[in-house]
């Protein structure tokens, strides 16, 4: 399902209303999408209506990261207490939810947005270069501190679950 027309979606709908019928998925995945949506409890009533019993989403949002490229659009941020509370208003019950990266992958993206997309002429692309041979040393930072992802980290990916 997509809600641009120009990409010739197999559906053309948003996601608080999508044309299936009730219990017709089994999974349902949703990456980096929560962070737009304006009501997000809406799109997970929707979800769980479409949802088989049993059945799964997959769902990763980031955290501590910039706010995106496409600014107009990205509103929200979510901490694991409030997937947990979104979710459980739904009625889905809630598998995990797991930090992803650390220390070094928040730096990484962080510096990648700086002299990306937010730097002046669109990019610095000597810097994002220069960047993109370090990444062994954010991945050592990300190993050597990974005690620290439940307070600093990219974002959350979470298995949840419809009851059956």
């Amino acid at each position: 399902m997509n809600s641009d027309k120009a990409s010739s979606p197999d559906y053309h709908a948003g996601a608080e209303s999508i044309p299936l019928p009730d219990a017709s998925v089994d999974t349902i995945i949703l990456t980096e999408v929560l962070e737009y949506l304006a009501h997000p409890l809406a799109v997970f009533c929707e979800l769980y209506r479409v949802t088989k019993p049993g059945g799964y989403l997959l769902i990763s949002t980031p955290f501590l990261h910039p706010i995106h490229g496409d600014y107009w659009a990205d509103r929200a941020r979510y901490t694991p207490l409030m997937l947990r509370e979104l979710v459980l208003a739904a009625e889905f019950q809630v598998c995990s939810i797991e930090p992803m990266g650390s220390v070094g992958a928040v730096i990484y993206d962080i510096l990648r947005v700086a002299f990306g997309y937010a730097h002046a002429n669109g990019g610095n692309k000597y810097f994002i270069k220069l960047l993109s041979g370090a990444v062994p040393l954010f991945r050592l930072i990300d190993q050597k501190m990974a005690r620290q992802k439940i307070y600093i980290n990219t974002g959350y990916f979470a298995v949840i679950k419809k009851p059956e």
